[in-house]
């Protein structure tokens, strides 16, 4: 490829990446889901619908054991295991990580207060895979931003026990959290009130706990989400949230995904993040389309720029 064609390809953000889903690559998936209506937009606030992945057989205590062992075998890099608790630490910090074999920490979650996160585990198994592709493609039959493809998706199989507290956090995408099994409360904040230096540290880390709980953010709090087992929520990008679980052993998937604009608005935010670094105070990243797209592309072209002489981007 011609150092013009890899430009062009890069300004215009053309080139697949792992976690690129083409969803209109399956048009009768499903149903997984009840109840989405027609959206023109992605939304900024949350909003609750129904799943029908309670009995699905990839969700039976079996099959995630065998999950479990699989990526403690081949992908321990993706498995987290915290300790965390029924009370809160002081501003819903992170729990500390621990160890455990996962079978034996999964078995014992009634009992033993664990939260375990096994990431991207479209990567560790293939029927998993094709499930979350399925759901990324039934998503956009009713979410038009989500068509021809999402970019930079994954999906992540939470476990947890009854009653604990899991941090306040911000994901670096947006995603649909779905409770398979158990009950959880989902408290989620206005991506609003996020300052425009902690988006850029969330985007430049990807790093959940980079942006701190505040009483500032605690005021743009949004209705609480109640998720039974069978419904599905989905929480809008860079939204700030935690989760209170209910009395019983929680069984959760969160499938994560970034839409064109999106991705075009992080890499606008990692462009002022850089700005930032060589004493430049860039203006904060609006919402249009064209300003995101050139800020994007400006980044682009500057990574390029900095690799053909040879230099880190």
């Amino acid at each position: 490829m011609s150092v013009f064609s890899d430009l062009r390809l890069r300004l215009l953000g053309g080139r697949s990446r792992p976690g690129d889903v083409d969803t209109g690559a399956m048009a009768h998936v499903g149903p997984h889901f009840d109840g989405l209506t027609a959206r023109d937009v992605v939304p900024d606030a949350p909003f609750v619908f129904r799943n029908q992945l309670t009995e699905h057989p990839l969700f039976t205590d079996e099959r995630l054991e065998w999950l479990l062992d699989r990526a403690r075998r081949r992908s321990p890099e993706l498995l987290e295991i915290r300790e965390v608790s029924t009370d809160a630490l002081p501003g819903y910090g992170r729990a500390r990580r621990v160890d455990g074999e996962p079978v034996a920490v999964f078995r014992a979650l009634a009992t033993c207060p664990r939260w375990i996160n096994v990431q991207h585990i479209e990567r560790i198994d293939s029927d998993f895979a094709d499930l979350y592709r399925e759901i990324l493609c039934e998503l956009a039959q009713s979410i038009a931003p989500m068509r021809p493809r999402v970019l930079d998706s994954g999906a992540f199989l939470i476990l947890s026990s009854p009653s604990v507290q899991v941090h306040f956090h911000a994901d670096p995408d947006q995603s649909v959290l779905s409770q398979i099994r158990g009950h959880k409360r989902v408290y989620v904040y206005a991506a609003s009130a996020v300052s425009e230096l902690e988006l850029e540290a969330l985007v430049r880390t990807e790093d959940q706990g980079v942006i701190p709980w505040s009483s500032r953010i605690e005021r743009a709090a949004f209705p609480a989400v109640d998720l039974h087992a069978g419904e599905s929520a989905f929480l809008p990008i860079y939204a700030p949230h935690r989760v209170e679980n209910g009395p019983e052993v929680s069984v959760s998937l969160s499938v994560g995904f970034h839409t064109g604009m999106s991705r075009r608005r992080k890499l606008a935010l990692l462009l002022n993040d850089r700005l930032r670094g060589r004493g430049v105070t860039p203006p904060r990243v609006g919402q249009g389309a064209v300003e995101v797209g050139v800020r994007a592309a400006l980044l682009r072209g500057w990574n390029l720029s900095r690799r053909l002489r040879g230099r880190p981007s």
